[in-house]
C-alpha cells in the first residue's frame, strides 16, 4: 500500500470532510512516524497476543483480498 498525497492534501482532506485539525495532524505525524520506521520482519509479539503466528503486510494483503475482504460496492 502506497499513499502518495502530500501531508497538507490530506489535512485538507480530512479537515473538509469535517475532521478537527488537530485529530488530522496527530494522523499526519502517526504516518510519518511509520515510514520512518520503514519495512520490518515480522516479531514473535503478534503469537505472545493473538496465539497465531504473525505474517508479512503483504501476506495480509492477499489473504484478505482472497478472502473478500475488499468489494467493490
Amino acid at each position: 500500500m502506497r499513499f502518495s498525497g502530500a501531508p497538507d492534501n490530506y489535512l485538507a482532506a480530512m479537515t473538509s470532510a469535517g475532521r478537527p485539525r488537530d485529530e488530522a495532524v496527530g494522523a499526519v505525524r502517526a504516518f510519518e512516524a511509520l515510514a520512518a520506521v520503514g519495512d520490518d520482519a515480522p516479531n514473535d509479539d503478534i503469537k505472545q497476543v493473538t496465539g497465531r503466528a504473525p505474517k508479512d503486510f503483504q501476506a495480509y494483503v492477499r489473504d484478505a483480498a482472497a478472502a473478500g475482504t475488499w468489494r467493490n460496492r
